[in-house]
């Protein structure tokens, strides 16, 4: 049922970077969530990097998961768990796998969709998605990563 444009997940392009980024989440790569539980991720790089976080979910439909505030745009870090305590991410419909993508850059970017609220659905391919954050690599401030989780009632 899932179907995708353009480069396999873990297909890296040839980023030649000095910015390195991982995302695992709390349960490690591919662990099971049930609706309504709470799931957090660790993002660890290796200098301080400007995160964007999205969730392709099983339906096709990517959603930005951070930054999703304003003031969140400015964050540089190096290491955080996500959400911060603030804020939960819940589990919900569609269930099946998820893609946690993570992209980081050494300078602050524009977000694909600004307009698009926090948590629903922005209207880009996951191609579109790639391509607009790889616009902006640079010989040494760009890194990208994925890790999976699944989902269910």
């Amino acid at each position: 049922w899932l179907e995708m444009e353009g480069p396999a997940f873990d297909e890296q392009p040839n980023i030649a970077s000095e910015l390195k980024v991982t995302i695992i989440s709390d349960r490690s790569e591919g662990g099971v969530y049930h609706k309504g539980e709470e799931v957090s991720f660790i993002l660890s790089a290796n200098k301080e990097a400007y995160f964007y976080i999205y969730d392709y979910n099983p339906a096709g439909e990517i959603v930005r998961l951070y930054p999703c505030e304003e003031d969140e745009k400015k964050f540089r870090f190096q290491n955080a768990i996500m959400p911060a305590q603030e804020a939960s991410w819940t589990i919900e419909p569609p269930f099946g796998v998820d893609r946690i993508l993570v992209f980081a850059t050494e300078n602050p970017v524009p977000l694909p969709q600004p307009q698009a609220k926090c948590g629903t659905p922005i209207s880009l391919s996951l191609r579109e998605l790639y391509q607009h954050y790889r616009q902006f690599q640079s010989s040494r401030g760009y890194a990208e990563a994925v890790t999976t989780i699944v989902t269910k009632e």
